[in-house]
């Protein structure tokens, strides 16, 4: 019985596993559009202050990633991994530093 319990434990495991890349890959990118659209809005000055500095409020609280011996770690947050992987594909692609000519020569 107990290697039934582990074959159920990995069948459902091995179910979740690409689920949770793609949260990484969906809130990701619409926290990484969400953030860049909302900047250029301000920068072209179509929203205030005051809205800009309750978004960042708020876009702060969702990427945030509380370190592993902090008491409110529960694991990698989904949506602070993937908006970190779209800020850096954006940094590589439009100002490149030597080890990413290095690593990515063909961006």
């Amino acid at each position: 019985w107990q290697r039934e319990i582990l074959r159920i434990v990995r069948k459902v495991s091995q179910y979740f596993y690409p689920q949770k890349q793609t949260q990484v890959m969906n809130e990701g990118w619409a926290t990484f559009w969400h953030y860049t659209i909302l900047n250029h809005l301000y920068d072209e000055g179509k929203v205030t202050e005051r809205f800009m500095l309750e978004f960042l409020h708020s876009h702060t609280n969702v990427v945030f990633q509380p370190p592993y011996n902090s008491p409110w770690y529960s694991g990698i947050n989904p949506y602070a991994l993937g908006f970190a992987m779209f800020q850096d594909i954006k940094r590589i692609c439009q100002s490149p530093t030597e080890e990413d000519k290095y690593w990515f020569p063909d961006i």
